[in-house]
This record gives structure tokens, C-alpha cells and sequence, in this order.
């Protein structure tokens, strides 16, 4: 018999949540296939158990449930910080998610429940679910939401936060999802140590992404938008299409020879590290994809690159540019700059998500234009016989050691093992996390070898091939791609150009910003010193309404390209709460102090490239 009651708690729950589509559909098929032993406690608390291997395992106590709870929460970072992000593996009997709502009430919670049954039992357990939809409170339930869990922590967990993140382990999930658990633990940190990748990342390579960005931004304003390029292609997917994903791992030499049998029933999109095997073999890609700012160009030194459509993003290797003469299609990748820059004059770029690679943007680009089938050719992310890429992609890449301790094992295609990297694992995680979120496509891993991407089928080449473009009636990929209108009309560039070229004059204006506000936290300083909470106050209040004119800017949003180290120290310590109220405005205006140094700094630098390269390039 139907739990009508059920049933109408389920489809609450996934309007917040459509994500959590699997668990449902598992709840409505089984319904009272999912039992969980439930009890009182001595405090007469509702409590649930759980068998395992003859064993039952209580997950809450069965004495006093708040008593637990209080010791759960005893030494969590959240009790001098609002700002904590609470991440709790295991409901239990979802008492958890109650009074951290209530203890913590300006703090975000993300509950994942490894078992179903445990949610289900909460859900029919309570009269009341508005706790689930609570705007601070995540869900995610289940393996089947491995991608959403992905998604979730990249999200919640940022630079500024991921130090002060407080992980709590439910009594008993540790024992019963002991597997799920140290999975979980894994996606977290993953998370972290993408964070600190991208913080060196940024702080190395600032010098670079500079000079990359100087020149690609007087690129931009004559090229073309990804966000036009996706709905040009939109309209070609009424016969479905596939798109064929070509990257340079090792396995690309196996069957590059089957790639020319698409013929045009299918869209060819190629990393850079691709495309000289692929026109070695006579196989000319409709798109390429370049976002590396330091990619070699031997990599583009191949008779037939020159005139192929290309995606990049404003930090991409700007020399490129002196060997392709084709069509840029530019992707807007974060920069605040860059978004108001255009949206001054009503224009978007485009976004694609990225994963960290160049075959995660052209992935990317494909589920955006609606493909509804995505190939992925030599998709390695790992080593195999420790090879790196295709033997046509450079020539002279040495073999990998195994021995080193960068390298690890990971599953492969074939439930084997094969060596990959931190950052080639990244990518995978990123694919699956991608592919968990859309369902309704295709996916499959003609890869025919390397690391095993979860959520794709696998076949060969050829198979796939065979399947997906039979009947498909051939379409000249390139021309469509060319017939895209560019990113700017005559008098759109005009305007651009005049607005870059006000940005000396303005900055003076934000100099003498800066130069105020200093003033104004010296004195601050001075008040606070002194006990002098009045001249204190008056003080903050004007350094508040500078830094709002500033954050409205957009000459400082250029200048955060020149402000890494700064601006990675003001986030990371932008959470730090100290005990002492005084302690705490002394550290405030400790950040104040740092960031507008840091932009004196930046202005100084920012002002010789503007000299220097806009008006070497002669714009104006």
C-alpha cells in the first residue's frame, strides 16, 4: 500500500534537491523494503540501529542523545567562528541537523547520508521536514550522488574557509560505511589540495597570466564569444549528433587511423596536444582548444593549424596568436575585469565550466551545445607503460618513473590498475562529477585504454563510431563554426578601446583613494589605541565607504591581477575571529592595511603595462 505521506515528503524534498533523484526513485520502488530498526533511548529519543555481520550498531546513544551531540560539538571550530562550514557525515536519527541549526544558526551544515535506508527513515520518521530545506542547510544521499558531492564541496569550500572547515563523523557510520566514509574524506581533501594547487598556481605563474591577459584583451575585442559559438551549435542537434572529445594520451596511437571515418557525422573537437597527430594522420579537427599560458608552440608548428576554429580563455599562451590566423573563440574563466568590462557595454562572453584541463573545457563546450552523445578518444589521465601522451604530440617526452612518489595507482579501463598523478586523478574526479549531473547523455570512453571514468561505457573506437554516426548525414563542422557573428560590432570596439584607454586617468583617482584610506587606518589605530571608540567608529565607517567604491571599480578588479599574495592573505585571515573584540578590529584593520598596500603595489605595476603595451600596440 502507498505511503501517500511518503511520497508527498519525497517530492518536497527534491524540488531543493533534484539530485537526489536516485534515492527517491529507490524509496518509491522499495518502500517498506527499507526498514532500519528503530527504538527510544532511556530519554525516550527516537534512536535507529543497524545490522551488520551479526552485530547491531545503535547510530545514536541509547541513553541520552544531546549528551552525544554536545560531545560531537565539543571542540568543532564553529564555536568561535560563524563563518565554519559544518560538514557532517551520517544523519543518524537527524537530531544533528537540529541542534547545529540551532547552536550555530549563521554557519552553512552539509549532511551527506551514505545508506538510504537511514534517509528514508528520517524522512518517514518526522512529521515535520522543513529542517531538509533550511536555505544553511546541503543534502546529498548515496554513492549515486558522488558527483553532487563533488560539485558541493568545490562550492562550499573555498580558499578563504577550507582551514577553518569542521568535519564530524556520525557514532557507528565509521564501522558501517567504513568504505564510504574514507571516500568521502578523500573528495574533501581533493578539494583542499586543489585549492592550495590553484593558490601556487596563481602566485608562480602571475608574471605570465600578466602578459597573456595584455595581449589576449586587444585580442578579444576582434574575435568571437563561446556564448554565440553555443547557440550556433544548439540549433544542429536535432539529429543527434555526437561530439568526438580528442585528447594526446598514450592510447590515441591505438586508433587515431578510425577517427577518419566520422567524415562529418560527428564533431571533432582536439586539445592542443592533439592536433599534430591528428594532422599527421591526415584528420583535420573542426575545433581545438587551447587554455595553458604556458603551452610550447612546437605544439602549433604544423602545416593545417593556421585557419582552425581554437577555444581559449583570456589567460591562454598569447603567442599562439602569431602562428593561428583562425577564429578565436574566447570562454570567460572567472576574471571579475573581464566580466564588467564587457557588461559595460551589455555584452557576455560565455561561460564553460573547467576542470583544470583542456579537454575538460571542450567537454564542457559539448554538453553546453546539447550534445546529446560525448566521445572521449585518448582520454588516458594516467601512464600507460610510462607514456604521457601520444609519441606525436612532442618529440622528445621522457618516460615517467614509477618509483617517484608523485605517482599512484588508480583503476583502469580493464579493472586493472594503472599509474596516474594528483592532477591527472583531478580530472577524472571532475568528469564523473560532471557526468553524475547529466544523466540524459551518452557517455562514452573510446579511449581503449588508461583510467577508468566512471559513468561512461566503454568500447572501442570503432564501435562507437559504428553506433553513433550511422545514418547521420554528414555536416561541414568548420563552416558552421565560421559562420559565427563576432563578439563585437564596429561600434562596440570603439567603445572598448576608449575604455581601456581611460584606465591611467582613472587610476590616479583610485591613487588617491588608496592614499585616503590609509590615512584613515592609520588613525584608526591611533583611536583604537587610545580607547578612543567614538573617533574609532567614525574612522571604520570611512574606510567602509572607500573599500565599497573600490569593490565597485573596475579599475581594481584589474589591479586583483596583480595582487595574488595579498589577496589570497586577506581571504585565508578574513575568518580568523579572535576572543577579544579589541584583538579582533586590530587584525581588521591589520587586512585594511595589507590590501591597500597591496594595491599601491599593484597600481604601480598595473600603470607601466598599461603605458606599455596598450599604446605599443598602437589602439588608439
Amino acid at each position: 500500500m502507498e505511503n501517500k505521506e511518503l511520497v508527498k515528503k519525497c517530492y518536497l524534498i527534491l524540488q531543493n534537491y533534484p539530485y537526489i533523484k536516485p534515492a527517491i526513485d529507490k524509496i518509491l520502488e522499495k518502500g517498506n523494503e527499507l526498514e532500519l530498526l528503530v527504538g527510544k533511548s532511556a530519554n525516550d529519543e527516537m534512536i535507529f540501529a543497524q545490522e551488520k555481520n551479526g552485530h547491531l550498531y545503535y547510530l545514536n546513544s541509547r541513553y541520552n542523545c544531546i549528551n552525544e551531540i554536545d560531545i560531537l560539538l565539543s571542540n568543532i571550530k564553529a564555536l568561535e567562528n560563524p563563518f565554519s562550514p559544518i560538514i557532517i557525515f551520517g544523519m543518524g536519527n537527524a537530531m544533528i541537523i537540529h541542534e547545529v541549526r540551532r547552536r550555530f544558526p549563521e554557519n552553512y551544515i552539509y549532511i551527506h547520508e551514505p545508506d538510504i535506508k537511514v534517509f528514508k527513515t528520517v524522512i518517514d520518521s518526522y512529521e515535520n521536514i522543513d529542517f531538509l530545506s533550511d536555505d544553511h542547510v546541503i543534502l546529498t544521499v548515496g554513492q549515486e550522488n558522488r558527483g553532487a558531492m563533488i560539485e558541493l564541496l568545490h562550492e562550499m569550500i573555498d580558499q578563504s574557509n577550507f582551514s577553518v572547515t569542521d568535519i564530524i563523523c556520525m557514532p557507528q557510520y565509521e564501522i558501517l560505511w567504513e568504505n564510504e566514509y574514507l571516500d568521502f574524506l578523500k573528495l574533501f581533501y581533493a578539494r583542499c589540495e586543489q585549492i592550495i594547487m590553484q593558490k601556487n598556481t596563481d602566485i608562480i605563474f602571475n608574471d605570465e597570466h600578466i602578459i597573456n591577459f595584455w595581449e589576449n584583451i586587444t585580442d578579444l575585442i576582434n574575435q568571437y564569444s563561446v556564448g554565440d559559438l553555443i547557440e550556433l551549435l544548439k540549433n544542429k542537434q536535432e539529429k543527434a549528433y555526437p561530439a568526438f572529445i580528442v585528447s594526446a594520451g598514450p592510447s590515441l596511437d591505438k586508433n587515431i587511423e578510425e577517427l577518419k571515418n566520422i567524415k562529418g557525422r560527428g564533431i571533432i573537437m582536439a586539445v592542443d596536444t592533439a592536433i599534430k597527430p591528428l594532422l599527421k594522420h591526415g584528420i583535420v579537427p573542426d575545433i581545438i582548444a587551447s587554455v595553458d599560458p604556458h603551452k610550447p608552440l612546437s605544439l602549433f608548428e604544423y602545416e593545417g593549424v593556421e585557419k582552425i576554429p581554437m577555444l581559449v580563455d583570456i589567460n591562454y599562451n598569447s603567442q599562439i596568436a602569431n602562428i593561428h590566423k583562425g577564429k578565436r573563440f574566447y570562454a570567460w574563466s572567472g576574471e571579475p575585469f573581464i566580466k564588467d568590462f564587457l557588461g559595460e557595454m551589455n555584452i557576455n562572453l560565455g561561460l564553460i565550466e573547467s576542470g583544470g584541463s583542456v579537454a575538460c573545457n571542450l567537454f564542457s563546450l559539448a554538453v553546453f551545445c546539447g550534445f546529446k552523445t560525448i566521445i572521449l578518444v585518448g582520454q588516458d589521465l594516467a601512464y600507460p607503460d610510462k607514456k604521457g601522451h601520444s609519441s606525436a604530440s612532442y618529440d622528445d617526452e621522457k618516460e615517467i618513473d614509477y618509483s617517484s612518489k608523485k605517482y599512484f595507482e588508480v583503476e583502469d579501463i580493464n579493472g586493472g590498475k594503472v599509474f596516474t598523478e594528483g592532477n591527472m586523478n583531478a580530472y577524472r574526479k571532475w568528469f564523473e562529477a560532471c557526468i553524475s549531473r547529466k544523466p540524459d547523455i551518452h557517455y562514452i570512453d573510446a579511449t581503449e585504454g588508461g583510467a577508468k571514468i566512471y559513468g561512461t561505457e566503454i568500447c572501442t573506437l570503432k564501435m562507437a563510431i559504428e553506433e553513433c554516426c550511422d545514418g547521420m548525414r554528414p555536416q561541414k563542422w568548420m563552416d558552421i563554426i565560421n559562420s559565427c557573428k563576432p563578439l563585437m560590432n564596429e561600434e562596440q570596439k570603439q567603445i572598448s578601446k576608449k575604455r581601456l584607454c581611460s584606465l591611467p586617468k582613472n587610476m590616479k583617482k583610485i591613487s588617491e583613494l588608496l592614499d585616503e584610506s590609509a590615512s584613515y587606518i592609520k588613525e584608526a589605530n591611533q583611536c583604537l589605541t587610545k580607547n578612543n571608540y567614538d573617533g574609532l567608529i567614525e574612522n571604520m565607517k570611512n574606510i567602509i565607504e572607500i573599500n565599497n567604491m573600490l569593490d565597485e571599480s573596475l579599475e581594481v578588479k584589474l589591479l586583483n591581477l596583480y595582487t595574488p599574495n595579498s589577496g589570497y592573505a586577506v581571504s585565508m585571515a578574513a575568518y580568523n575571529i579572535e576572543k577579544n573584540k579589541k584583538d579582533d578590529i586590530k587584525n581588521l584593520l591589520k587586512l585594511c592595511d595589507i590590501l591597500n598596500k597591496g594595491y599601491k603595489e599593484a597600481l604601480n605595476k598595473s600603470c607601466k603595462d598599461i603605458d606599455e603595451k596598450i599604446k605599443d600596440m598602437k589602439m588608439f
